[in-house]
């Protein structure tokens, strides 16, 4: 079930949207969405109204579903400071199956993933 050569928008769009709806089947009553793509960001905030094409009908599945929070924020990080997200998207493109965590992964399997462990729990425990 990897992502093959699906658009980097697309696929960080859909997880966005798979994770708010697990959020919202989880009973969260906020959310924070945190993403390394500012076009994004900015769309999902409604602070840009150029929305690609490819993206559309995700993005505005995503504004009804988002209706249903009490609370949504929004962060913007650097790519290279986003090391953990990065090494899960990469496992992730290449995984068969669908995963998610409720508690911090195991990245010893992920090279270069030394203090990514310490780094997600301290995420998971904000």
């Amino acid at each position: 079930m990897g992502i093959g050569m699906a658009h980097a928008c697309v696929v960080e769009t859909s997880a966005i949207f798979h994770a708010m709806t697990l959020a919202l089947q989880e009973g969260f009553p906020s959310v924070l969405i945190e993403g390394d793509n500012l076009t994004i960001i900015n769309i999902l905030k409604r602070q840009c109204h150029s929305i690609p094409w490819h993206i559309k009908n995700i993005i505005e599945d995503y504004w009804i579903l988002a209706r249903r929070f009490h609370h949504i924020s929004y962060n913007h990080t650097l790519r290279e400071g986003n090391s953990v997200a990065d090494k899960l998207a990469t496992r992730g493109a290449s995984s068969h199956c669908q995963s998610y965590w409720q508690s911090a992964p195991i990245l010893s399997s992920v090279e270069g993933t030394s203090t990514g462990n310490q780094n997600l729990v301290n995420l998971l425990s904000m």
